[in-house]
């Protein structure tokens, strides 16, 4: 079909402008890392006993799977795949969830606007026809329900005229009801209502969501979609105003399957490797996925899951694997895959050839690389970025140069010094694995040395012989568990913590340790903590 278009020059600005409101919002908490801030570990509470809780969460669109979702919630299987048409997250921010990584400029915008249409051709056969009843009454019926899904509350009844409007404007100039109603579907799958995640704002300095925002930060925060039936109803009731209530539906939303899958893409994002490197062949790459997703939820199940995700030996081998890791073909083929332990070589999930490959230089390690990913993800050192010229001021070295070797000609120039000594030392632990991941116990004829040492790392602080000492170290660590329990939380409100968030993750920390690290303990204590549903009105710079 042809289809009428609310008129694009007007959708367009009016997201863009939105969008600019939330990034001067949201740039302080959001934006991509590269100030210095303590390296000593997680954010560390000051005296926290009547400090308030409330917390600055800046409004945030929808990422393309939760765009995706919502549109499956209104129109279940008539709902096209338009992932792939959606504006992907910016880079250059911890994770994809922060609200600065979906800003909307014309480019975005207009992707939004192609999204809309593709989903109103796709479900336009599916609309009612509208026979023998007046298009204003047919899309009001219509409409409405649409609405409640898209904007994750009962509409107003102004917001359903204004699309009723629109309908009936486009009857009025002989489209056929069912497209008729399919202009008012584009400009409503284009409403701020719709793309983001709103919260209302009081004129108080703080305040708290209602029962409807309650539900929808619930249902994006662990499920990745829109309320179900029972968010809904639990907020029509007014039963997530309560903490009992937050406290129930956090268990039952804990406890869904798709909980366990957002633990998954968690764990992806704070490992670095929610887009995977391409060292490895496909088939490779394929199955090394497979076993990571297995690998990720023995973590979800375990009683202790941080210790697992660090110091488990546990691998998931079909044959490509077999072949890859050089274990004993029994696996019938590609796709059977059998538990096994790999003593040693394996150990927990920062060991895994996908996280390696991607802390690498193609097949070349990179103490460098690796050391930052376990200083800033597990001990929350904010690491400056490199100079302009650190290139340039690379000694120059004989290609067999041992990586110490490299360090210490490193360290000797001043400048280098104060980022190197806590990188290096941290990934030497790691140079065990290739940069593909395989393990290997020598290097040119040199045994591989992996002596190092996590320096100015609060209670993980020491020295260290191998990879398994290395996570030793961190298993045992209170402020490597309390990082966790930071990053877990930068991921779930969508910024980076700053002093209003300080004491809330010193509670969220603190319930994760004293949990014995359960990770769907660490779920539930978010959900039911004040900075989950108390909001504090965010400082914007003159």
């Amino acid at each position: 079909m042809t289809l009428f278009r609310p008129n694009p020059a007007l959708s367009i600005p009016a997201i863009a402008l939105l969008s600019g409101c939330i990034g001067s919002l949201g740039d302080g908490a959001a934006g991509p890392r590269g100030q210095m801030r303590d390296p000593g570990g997680p954010t560390r509470p000051p005296a926290c006993e009547d400090a308030p809780r409330e917390a600055e969460v800046p409004m945030r669109r929808l990422t393309p799977r939760e765009h995706q979702e919502t549109l499956r919630a209104m129109f279940g299987d008539a709902a096209p795949e338009v992932i792939d048409l959606l504006p992907a997250p910016s880079t250059g921010y911890a994770y994809s969830t922060f609200a600065a990584a979906h800003r909307v400029g014309e480019t975005e915008a207009r992707a939004l606007l192609e999204a809309a249409e593709e989903t109103a051709i796709a479900v336009e056969p599916t609309l009612p026809d509208c026979a023998g009843i007046a298009i204003a009454e047919c899309a009001r019926a219509t409409i409405a329900p649409w609405a409640t899904v898209a904007y994750r509350r009962p509409p107003e009844s102004e917001e359903v005229e204004r699309l009723v409007a629109l309908a009936v404007a486009a009857s009025g100039d002989g489209l056929p009801p069912r497209e008729a109603l399919a202009v008012a579907l584009i400009a409503l799958l284009q409403e701020p209502r719709f793309l983001y995640v709103v919260e209302s704002r009081a004129d108080t300095e703080t305040w708290s969501l209602d029962a409807h925002e309650r539900a929808q930060r619930l249902a994006y925060t662990y499920l990745g979609a829109p309320p179900d039936d029972v968010l809904r109803e639990a907020a029509e009731s007014g039963l997530l105003t309560t903490p009992e209530g937050m406290r129930e539906e956090g268990a039952r939303i804990t406890a869904d399957p798709r909980a366990r899958a957002t633990f998954q893409r968690f764990v992806r994002e704070w490992l670095g490797i929610a887009t995977l490197p391409t060292s490895h062949s496909a088939e490779v790459r394929a199955a090394l996925d497979e076993e990571l997703r297995r690998l990720v939820d023995e973590a979800w199940d375990a009683d202790d899951g941080f210790a697992t995700l660090l110091t488990s030996d546990v691998a998931h081998v079909d044959a490509v694997l077999e072949e890859f890791y050089g274990l004993p073909r029994e696996s019938s083929g590609p796709g059977d895959f059998r538990r096994v332990t790999m003593p040693g070589t394996r150990v927990g999930v920062l060991t895994h050839p996908l996280v390696l490959a991607a802390a690498s230089h193609g097949e070349q390690s990179s103490p460098i690389l690796r050391g930052k990913l376990i200083r800033t993800r597990l001990l929350c050192t904010n690491m400056p970025p490199p100079p302009v010229d650190a290139q340039e001021s690379e000694p120059s070295l004989p290609a067999t140069a041992t990586a110490r070797e490299r360090y210490e000609a490193r360290i000797a120039s001043s400048r280098c010094m104060g980022c190197h000594t806590l990188l290096d030392p941290v990934g030497f632990g790691l140079e065990a694995y290739d940069g593909l991941g395989r393990f290997r116990s020598e290097l040119g004829g040199r045994a591989i040395d992996d002596v190092g040492e996590i320096a100015a790392g609060g209670d993980a602080s020491g020295t260290f012989d191998g990879a398994s000492e290395l996570f030793a170290l961190l298993v045992a660590s209170d402020d490597a568990s309390r990082c966790f329990a930071q990053q877990w939380t930068e991921y779930a409100l969508g910024r980076e913590v700053r002093a209003d968030l300080t004491c809330s993750v010193g509670d969220l920390g603190d319930a994760f340790v004293g949990s014995g690290r359960a990770m769907p303990v660490l779920f539930e204590s978010l959900a039911t903590h004040p900075s989950f549903v108390e909001r504090r009105a965010q400082e914007v710079s003159p």
